[in-house]
């Protein structure tokens, strides 16, 4: 499709002495003057000459502007994207390995206190996607005050009976911790999770000092403090330091959705070669650009963008190395206009990568509204040092 404009000066610039030639040029400038800026087939225009065929391609030595020269101006306003309504990748599926950080940045610290009563403080853990997975680690942050002895130890316990599922290896000597937050690593080969809620604690063993002077703080999220034989939220705030733990289970489940309007959850492939996710539009449809949020997991070192209308047969449309991207951010990547249905993100490396994407949207165009705003210029689809605007 191109608009009336185009047209004319395109049948301007191919005119013969040729009697159809001159009456293609007369249809074009009629066109132009009735209605100078309708976005019309220049293909539908000239069959009436027989300056085309039927099926399409323009002959008789008129050169039709090809469609895939037209361009809009950059947009960077995701607001103005389209959610696609289904996606698919060439691998991976709903479990990850990333480490579960249960964190309340930004707000002051409830803190456990460990002494000789209470001698527990934990965390209650209700995310449903860790439950009956594998449980290797879990980092506490804590700090000492005063001269306490002792031994910390940490554990997982059920929610139900308060049975205890398992105890990691190592065993942090009290008098040598330090007296400023620091976080501490206890690690296991690997229990498995109780396949209901649990809690994850840290344990004082023989204790002595002189309580309340001298005692383990022990930061953690108050909304989930597991307060049965624990220290409970009510103890005074001590510092402003982040409450964070960090756990670490394999394969836990996580939504991974790129297309749930969330940046949070991410569709992350299997490490191997081309790793690819394409998304669906429903229909073929104007696009020009792709809104992506890359998730920094992504090992890719260059990527296509290509177009198709079946799935099968894809055509690039822009090529990029990965740094031109920021991970953890909307990135805009412009292209000449295609009609299309499916868009894909192609990872070109010869070598087994990670593409990991958080959220894919497409930007769209009527007919009428590109034949008012679209400009003529070729981006290349095979230069990948120009920038994400096709400049």
């Amino acid at each position: 499709m191109v608009c009336k404009t185009c047209l004319y000066h395109n049948v301007k610039k191919n005119t013969k002495t040729n009697i159809k030639f001159v009456a293609a040029l007369l249809a074009a400038e009629l066109a132009l003057f009735y209605s100078n800026q309708d976005l019309i087939s220049a293909n539908a225009l000239l069959v009436g000459f027989g300056m085309a065929t039927a099926g399409g391609s323009v002959v008789s030595g008129i050169s039709n502007i090809s469609p895939d020269q037209l361009v809009v101006a950059y947009n960077q306003t995701i607001a103005d994207y389209t959610q696609p309504s289904a996606y698919v990748g060439s691998s991976g599926d709903s479990t990850t390995s990333d480490p579960l950080i249960v964190d309340d940045t930004g707000t002051a610290t409830t803190d456990g206190i460990l002494r000789g009563t209470p001698n527990k403080s934990g965390q209650k853990i209700t995310d449903v996607g860790t439950q009956g997975k594998t449980i290797t680690s879990a980092k506490f942050r804590m700090k000492k005050a005063g001269v306490p002895t002792g031994n910390i130890t940490c554990e997982v316990i059920k929610d139900s009976d308060k049975s205890v599922v398992g105890t990691f290896t190592e065993t942090v000597t009290v008098g040598s911790m330090s007296a400023s937050w620091t976080d501490y690593t206890f690690t296991h080969a690997g229990f498995a999770l109780p396949a209901e809620t649990w809690h994850v604690q840290v344990k004082l063993s023989s204790y002595a000092g002189s309580p309340p002077s001298d005692f383990v703080d022990v930061a953690h999220v108050d909304s989930d403090v597991y307060s049965s034989g624990n220290a409970t939220s009510d103890e005074s705030d001590r510092a402003g330091e982040d409450q964070r733990l960090t756990l670490g289970i394999t394969n836990r489940d996580l939504p991974v959705s790129p297309v749930d309007d969330d940046t949070t959850t991410t569709f992350e492939t299997n490490s191997e070669i081309n790793p690819n996710i394409y998304v669906d539009a429903g229909s073929s449809k104007l696009i020009s650009h792709l809104a992506i949020y890359f998730h920094a997991n992504t090992t890719c070192t260059e990527l296509k963008i290509q177009v198709s209308d079946d799935a099968a047969a894809w055509t690039d449309v822009k090529i990029h190395t990965f740094a031109s991207f920021t991970a953890g951010s909307w990135d805009f990547v412009r292209f000449n206009v295609a009609n299309a249905r499916y868009v894909r993100i192609y990872g070109t490396d010869g070598t087994a990568k990670v593409l990991a994407v958080s959220e894919i949207k497409y930007l769209t165009h009527t007919e009428s509204d590109l034949s008012r705003t679209h400009g003529h210029f070729g981006i290349d689809a095979t230069n990948n040092t120009l920038g994400l605007n096709g400049a």
